[in-house]
């Protein structure tokens, strides 16, 4: 998790958001080192957003921040809530909340 969250932390440096955080794009290889893969829907902040915000959805509900589900602006903070819920799974085995609770926000 704190390797996890280190990348997250030098994403934002960067302006990057990555959209779309689950455990199926975190690859655990030797060593151990975990990577983060599947930055196809990753947006950067920096050459794309005049005030650092974005807006609209992508990734699975079960792990995204209820704003970007409300197609509220957000930023790198909504990055937050997906590393929590991957936390929570590693920690129960089982997913916080299912698309459907995300879907009554």
């Amino acid at each position: 998790m704190k390797q996890l969250a280190s990348s997250l932390v030098y994403l934002q440096s960067q302006g990057i958001v990555h959209r779309d955080l689950k455990p199926d794009n975190l690859m655990v290889t030797t060593g151990p080192l975990v990577t983060i893969i599947d930055f196809n829907v990753a947006y950067d902040l920096k050459k794309e957003s005049s005030d650092g915000r974005i807006k609209g959805s992508t990734g699975l509900k079960e792990w995204s921040a209820p704003e970007t589900r409300s197609r509220l602006f957000y930023g790198t903070e909504a990055e937050s809530w997906s590393l929590g819920c991957i936390l929570y799974f590693m920690v129960f085995g089982f997913k916080p909340f299912t698309a459907e609770d995300n879907l009554k926000n």
